[in-house]
């Protein structure tokens, strides 16, 4: 019967290997992870935007002054003008 050597090597470098893949996997769901709550900050910041220019196009139909939009919505006097 025939015995092999066993290679700690080829061990040493399937773990090594086996690790590696592990902290890849681990940081692409942090990267993953945190793009994914970029872009949800985004998409809320620019669905508040959206509401306030709405609300003060609103406002600005029922001719309320640009000041009292601006102070109700913090859109700035420009941007109600603009609308």
């Amino acid at each position: 019967m025939l015995i092999t050597e066993y290679d700690y090597e080829e061990e040493k470098s399937v773990i090594r290997e086996e690790a590696l893949e592990e902290a890849m996997e681990k940081a692409r769901e942090v990267v993953w992870e945190e793009a994914w709550k970029d872009g949800m900050e985004k998409g809320m910041e620019k669905g508040m935007e959206k509401s306030s220019t709405e609300i003060a196009s609103n406002l600005k139909k029922l001719g309320i002054s640009v000041s009292q939009i601006s102070e109700s919505t913090g859109l700035t006097k420009d941007e109600i003008e603009k609308l």
